[in-house]
């Protein structure tokens, strides 16, 4: 699972840089800062779920909250 997060973090990074423009679309609701979020802090869990993986090893799916909460609140914006 560390192996998937490391390798979709590039793209993951693309899409948080590239999310910030939804509040020029949006009125400011609580979805949209939480849609964006979820994409800033995707790669603060990917480094938890790095560092932990000997001490916590179920916190290797931390990063599945970033993803559920991205498809989520993105679902929930107009």
């Amino acid at each position: 699972m560390l192996a998937l997060w490391l390798i979709t973090l590039p793209f993951t990074l693309l899409v948080a840089g590239l999310s910030g423009m939804v509040i020029i679309h949006s009125e400011g609701d609580w979805f949209t800062y939480a849609f964006i979020g979820s994409n800033y802090t995707y790669p603060i869990s990917v480094l938890v779920a790095f560092l932990f993986r000997r001490k916590r090893p179920e916190l290797v799916f931390l990063p599945c909250l970033n993803i559920a909460l991205f498809f989520v609140f993105g679902a929930g914006m107009r």
